[in-house]
């Protein structure tokens, strides 16, 4: 029995402070629900986590930046179909206008005073449609100035870019801004340049659809991949409640048993005050002394002399 040092309350007090250190790594983790909040967690599974949520980063970027294209382009290919209609009721008219039967004066007027606020509602659609305040059918978007959709995470070397080009779809930009139908021979010429016109409108669209329909599977990949790369990294980053919850049950329970080893610890130099204490008191107490009790008789009476009757 030492007092100087009480290596079983050291020993109590060193599982207390271990079991204190884990009981409040499992209440971060449950608080925050990651498994790993620090590198001294798991240095490894950090290292890889971060990487991967720059890749998801990166592929939430890629996919956001396919959902504005495809709105970019469904708002071109909208706009260029209302051209489609007015160029295809022009048509009609061209070739109404060629017959015969109609006269420059009456009819064919009101026919050429309908067909140019057509022409002029192709210009206002040509040169207001735009997407984020980028004109789409100005023919701004044509040549080295071409859409230009980044789809791919933000990674050196692995840049992948779809791009368009949208020629001008104005009068001028499909040929029919001299067209006119005030006569049967302007119409009957019409009739040919306005068709050719339809091919031009035709022929972009199918352009615009089929990078539409390209960047719609790149979505489509982008998605999957970032579903796939962000269940990986929950694997790693993401704490299991229910096993985080066991441990710290567990350490809970730990953390007051080694509470109460300390105070046991603690308790036991007090045996030594106890076996002191007591050592002192027997110490202190004399020895008692022997004493011979004589009778003596009443009255001064002599031993063995008669003692007279009262």
């Amino acid at each position: 029995m030492v007092i100087q040092h009480n290596l079983s309350a050291i020993s109590a007090n060193n599982r207390l402070q271990t079991n204190q250190s884990e009981l409040l790594k499992r209440l971060e983790k449950l608080s925050s629900g990651y498994s790993i909040n620090r590198a001294g967690d798991n240095a490894a599974g950090l290292a890889i986590s971060e990487s991967m949520r720059g890749k998801i980063a990166g592929l939430s970027m890629a996919t956001n930046n396919a959902q504005d294209g495809i709105s970019l382009l469904q708002t071109a290919d909208g706009a260029l179909g209302k051209t489609h209609t007015l160029l295809q009721v022009m048509s009609k008219m061209s070739v109404l206008a060629a017959n015969a039967s109609y006269s420059d004066i009456v009819d064919r007027a009101a026919l050429q005073l309908e067909f140019e606020h057509m022409m002029e509602e192709i210009n206002d659609i040509a040169g207001t449609t735009d997407f984020n305040r980028t004109y789409l059918l100005d023919g701004s978007l044509s040549g080295n100035s071409a859409l230009k959709f980044m789809l791919s995470e933000a990674t050196v070397g692995e840049e992948e870019t779809f791009s368009v080009e949208i020629d001008d779809m104005s009068c001028e930009g499909l040929g029919i801004d001299d067209c006119s139908i005030e006569t049967s021979e302007k119409a009957n010429k019409s009739i040919d340049v306005i068709n050719s016109a339809i091919d031009k409108v035709s022929l972009q669209r199918g352009k615009i659809g089929a990078v539409e329909k390209r960047i719609e599977h790149k979505y489509n990949v982008l998605s999957t991949t970032t579903e796939n790369l962000t269940a990986f990294e929950s694997q790693i980053r993401d704490a299991d409640i229910a096993s985080e919850m066991m441990e710290f049950t567990k350490y809970e329970i730990l953390s007051g048993s080694a509470q109460a080893m300390v105070a046991q610890a603690n308790a036991e130099p007090m045996k030594v005050v106890d076996l002191l204490t007591n050592s002192a008191v027997k110490a202190d107490v004399p020895a008692k002394k022997t004493v011979q009790k004589v009778e003596t008789p009443p009255n001064n009476i002599p031993v063995g002399a008669e003692v007279p009757a009262e």
